[in-house]
């Protein structure tokens, strides 16, 4: 049986503020590219950033919790087989901070 999901994979480059929703970025890149709209998710995930630095993510549209994630000792944090709707940095990461990213419609 063909794959049916709708796929795009690509990543977005710092500098990125505190509080900055990175999705935003994440879906206007993609609109781009086919039909990926407000309602495409991530669901392969990395982040290359500074090490302690954290990440807020968010799993699902209808709530508000989010989970901290802080980048350990290799500077990397990577999670697959997931929906992300929300990436947003704690503190303000540098134009070295890579977000690659496979996107679902």
């Amino acid at each position: 049986m063909a794959n049916t999901k709708n796929l795009y994979q690509d990543q977005v480059i710092g500098p990125f503020s505190a509080g900055e929703d990175i999705m935003a970025k994440i879906k206007a890149q993609a609109s781009t590219e086919g039909n990926f709209n407000t309602n495409c998710y991530v669901w392969h995930l990395g982040i290359k950033s500074d090490i302690n630095a954290i990440f807020n993510i968010k799993l699902n549209d209808n709530t508000t919790s989010v989970i901290p994630i802080k980048i350990g000792s290799t500077g990397i944090y990577e999670i697959g087989n997931t929906k992300v709707v929300s990436i947003i940095p704690q503190q303000n990461v540098d134009d070295e901070t890579i977000i690659d990213f496979v996107l679902q419609a």
